[in-house]
């Protein structure tokens, strides 16, 4: 098993550096139910690659979903869960099998962002982005949702930590997929206000990378600010410089939060006339997890299938919804006859 690793490893280095072009990844974002998301790269305009670091590209072929998202949508709701959780089952079997891939493609990112960050150490402000990184990996749960998203400062190169990652992956009742974030750093712009202040702006990019090697979304951010003195010695820690940096690091972790997540709830409404429709019986069931209606839903943007079980009525909407945007979905219920 231990060869078997390392010469995925060095096949995957080759791929990754060696192949210009890249291949289809069977991953799409229809049917994911998290996201993993690892920085890959942390650089500035004089430390940036000229070929930048890309996730191994594909080694084997994986088995095509039995069902389109055609096929869900002409048929019942009921039969489009049932063709949604074939779909599940075959994705998660090829989750499965590309486990070690996702493994490698994790750890070969966080190896890439370790030595760009020792190549940070050597530019002016390297030093505070390196920390500033180093502090917002250790609050992002407090920026990302948990319920979608799954933030990884790093996947370790050791045994244990390798173990349990195909473990947790190839047993996962979920699909996860890893997504790779590259951060660009501007030198900050600094403005002496007083003997006490500067005046700071600093701009952060970042491109969100899918297992394909690319660009799916762009964020910048920048922020300005007045914040205290320089220290007096090269030896001390620019503490409100690196809180600057951090605080710019969160406000791209929301906007990468708002990219991949929205908020829903389902509204049912009865037929017109129906004075004694109640909704509050029914069962909502998005995809394969069933909720409350009006309950507050994190979920992932895309395709999700939506089935309505209340007795003596039936959906007479669409159940086949492109969720983009934060906000309730609204659907008319219609009598049954029973």
């Amino acid at each position: 098993m231990k060869k078997a690793i390392i010469l995925l490893a060095c096949m995957a280095m080759f791929l990754c550096y060696g192949q210009e072009k890249r291949h289809s990844y069977h991953w799409e974002l229809n049917g994911i139910q998290k996201v993993m998301l690892l920085i890959s790269t942390a650089e500035t305009a004089k430390t940036r690659l000229d070929k930048p670091w890309v996730p191994p590209a594909p080694l084997m072929t994986l088995q095509s979903l039995p069902y389109s998202s055609q096929d869900m949508s002409d048929s019942s709701p009921e039969e489009a869960v049932k063709m949604f959780q074939a779909n599940h089952e075959q994705r998660l079997a090829n989750q499965g099998t590309q486990a070690e891939l996702a493994l490698f493609a994790c750890m070969m990112g966080t190896i890439n962002c370790n030595r760009g960050k020792n190549k940070l150490k050597n530019v002016a402000f390297g030093s505070q982005m390196c920390q500033a990184i180093d502090k917002f990996s250790s609050m992002a749960g407090e920026y990302f949702d948990p319920n979608c998203i799954d933030f990884r400062p790093r996947v370790d190169n050791d045994q244990g930590s390798q173990r349990i990652f195909l473990e947790n992956t190839r047993n996962s009742e979920i699909v996860i997929v890893p997504f790779f974030l590259r951060l660009l750093f501007e030198e900050p712009v600094i403005k002496p206000e007083d003997g006490q202040k500067r005046n700071v702006t600093q701009t952060i990019s970042c491109d969100i990378m899918n297992m394909d090697g690319n660009i799916i979304s762009s964020k910048a951010e920048t922020i300005s600010k007045a914040i205290g003195p320089a220290p007096a010695t090269e030896d001390e820690e620019d503490t409100e410089l690196v809180n600057l940096m951090a605080e710019t690091l969160a406000s791209i972790a929301a906007s990468i939060n708002k990219f991949f997540v929205a908020k829903t709830s389902i509204k049912l409404f009865g037929p017109q006339n129906d004075v004694a429709f109640d909704p509050r019986p029914a069962t909502v069931t998005i995809d394969r997890t069933q909720y409350g209606p009006d309950e507050e839903i994190s979920i992932l943007k895309g395709n999700h299938v939506i089935a309505i079980d209340l007795d003596g009525y039936r959906q007479a909407d669409k159940h086949i919804f492109f969720i983009q945007q934060d906000g309730p979905i609204s659907l008319t219920m219609e009598k049954t006859g029973k």
